[in-house]
């Protein structure tokens, strides 16, 4: 793992006061608590609506029973004030989660999650809202009556279709999770495993987190699993994963975090900027003997390029612990949330905005001091004119719960101002949208699973040489080198004798060799993955 000198910065605002003081004096700070009479335990998300408003995303229980658990989206307009509320499911035996919403070029809202059975065993299911945000149709996956299972994240492709992250276990594979493909109407079309046993004997429990589509049409999941120390052993550590797959939902590459190092990792949203995957997270930091904010940085086959910790400090001597989450990149620089800890203790907790290079430097930060206190922040998001806006939890009216916030910041992470602007909204829709219920029956339920297979397992390397003979330059091609890491190629003439070795990553399909300068005669090559023989194949050099 590759760490970093930091050079030291002036903090040009590490604490800020808010004092509410009347708009005649000063415009009032972008700076909202919402107190409806649902009571809001978590916040996940603030998107950008294809209007100038902001949808933003809660998780709520109804009071007694905690399990009649909601999703609410709350549209707010540029002002912070509440427009509408769209309640997802109507009553305990429709109790839903969806975290991350997605707004469609034409307007429409794409609504991943799950829907809680009346014995709280969660299914996968995906809802679409048309402009004036009623249901349009939902699909719902049942194929694991005792397993929970859920979609995490979706998008929509270039021709209507919808692209969904879930986990999915089924009866004989409870480590699994996939890439589903619908049609623009909810119909199925089909379901790939990703990083499965089958192909990463090593790997267990896998648990993706978001979903990014590439600009060649190709699919990023950034997740974390287990995965065995070096040299074996019983004892697995959580590690931060990258996997793509392409269109038709094949994985390509698969890359895990510090396999051959004792440090574990967390990963949670990838972000594609300059050719590069750049990763917020975490990593165990032994000197701390907590997790502390990392940034990871790929190139776009998945090779490691550098990592590098994310270093936050106050005024108050708080510290960082845990993960960063960050928005997309903005004139070459990211903006993160995390959380801040008083030195000693894990109970009194702030967030905290950052403002980091690519390299991973902390530029500026901004946490605020307000009644009642603010103790985390969920996703940041970017609007479109270069303001940064995020959500998250406060200190709850009612002591068993938390309320919910949300601000926006200035480039520069200040505190935004109220414009009490006048703009239009819903401008998509004929009517004016008004708080509804969006109902979660009538939904078509796919039970039926024999399209859905793991790939085969392959015993061995399969390597196919090319021309067959050769005279100048051989190609040797290579199937299924996923499954297998630390692979060594070695030549041996037909006496034995080695001729040439070389390392093959995991996930590359060919190597190309210069045989011009070789005996003519008989070769055979053999593929080692650590010391076991893991394929082979015999070519001829005229």
């Amino acid at each position: 793992m590759q760490l970093r000198t930091f050079n030291s910065f002036f903090m040009k605002k590490a604490l800020l006061l808010l004092a509410f003081i009347p708009l005649s004096s000063f415009a009032q700070p972008w700076l909202k608590f919402f107190y409806p009479a649902w009571v809001y335990h978590v916040t996940s998300s603030f998107n950008k609506d294809y209007d100038p408003g902001y949808l933003l995303t809660l998780q709520a229980a109804n009071f007694s029973p905690i399990s009649n658990q909601h999703t609410i989206i709350e549209k707010i307009d540029d002002n912070g004030l509440l427009i509408q509320e769209i309640i997802a499911g109507n009553g305990p035996n429709e109790s839903s989660r969806f975290d991350f919403p997605y707004v469609t070029i034409e307007g429409e809202l794409i609504l991943p999650g799950s829907k809680w059975s009346s014995n709280q065993i969660e299914d996968p299911i995906l809802v679409k809202l048309d402009l004036c945000r009623q249901k349009n149709w939902c699909t719902s996956l049942v194929n694991n009556p005792d397993w929970p299972d859920f979609f995490l994240d979706a998008c929509v492709t270039s021709d209507g279709s919808i692209v969904a992250l879930s986990m999915q276990n089924d009866p004989d594979n409870t480590e699994s999770f996939h890439l589903h493909k619908f049609t623009p109407d909810g119909q199925p079309l089909w379901r790939k495993e990703l990083a499965s046993p089958q192909l990463h004997p090593d790997i267990w429990d896998p648990e993706p987190w978001k979903l990014l589509q590439m600009p060649d049409g190709d699919f990023l999941v950034t997740g974390n699993c287990y995965w065995p120390n070096p040299e074996g052993g019983l004892q697995k550590w959580i590690r931060m994963f990258l996997v793509e797959a392409d269109a038709d939902g094949n994985e390509e590459w698969f890359y895990v975090h510090g396999i051959n190092d004792y440090i574990y990792t967390m990963g949670g949203i990838s972000v594609l900027y300059n050719n590069k995957i750049y990763t917020d997270g975490a990593w165990y930091n032994p000197q701390n003997n907590y997790p502390t904010p990392q940034l990871f940085v790929n190139d776009l086959n998945g090779n490691y390029i550098y990592d590098a910790p994310v270093v936050i400090f106050d005024t108050l001597n708080r510290f960082a612990a845990n993960y960063f989450i960050m928005t997309d990149n903005q004139d070459g620089y990211f903006y993160g949330s995390a959380k801040m800890y008083l030195p000693n203790t894990y109970e009194d907790t702030r967030p905290v905005m950052i403002k980091i290079d690519t390299l991973g430097n902390v530029l500026d930060l901004f946490i605020t001091e307000t009644q009642p206190p603010l103790y985390w922040a969920g996703l940041p998001s970017l609007t479109l004119d270069g303001k940064i806006i995020v959500a998250g939890a406060c200190a709850g009216t009612n002591p068993d719960y938390d309320d919910v916030y949300a601000m926006r910041l200035l480039p520069e992470l200040e505190l935004d101002s109220i414009p009490w602007s006048n703009l239009n909204y819903d401008t998509l829709c004929p009517e004016q949208i008004v708080s509804h219920v969006i109902s979660l029956d009538d939904c078509l339920i796919v039970v039926n699973n024999e399209d859905y297979k793991p790939p085969v397992k392959h015993t061995e390397l399969k390597i196919t040489p090319a021309p067959v003979p050769a005279n100048a330059t051989l190609r040797l091609i290579y199937d299924n080198t996923l499954r297998y890491r630390n692979i060594t190629v070695k030549c041996y003439n037909s006496i034995g004798k080695e001729v040439t070795s070389f390392c093959v990553n995991s996930g590359v399909n060919e190597t190309t060799l210069d045989v011009v300068n070789w005996s003519p005669g008989l070769y055979m090559v053999v593929a080692f993955s650590g010391s076991k023989a893991v394929g082979r194949c015999k070519f001829i050099v005229e």
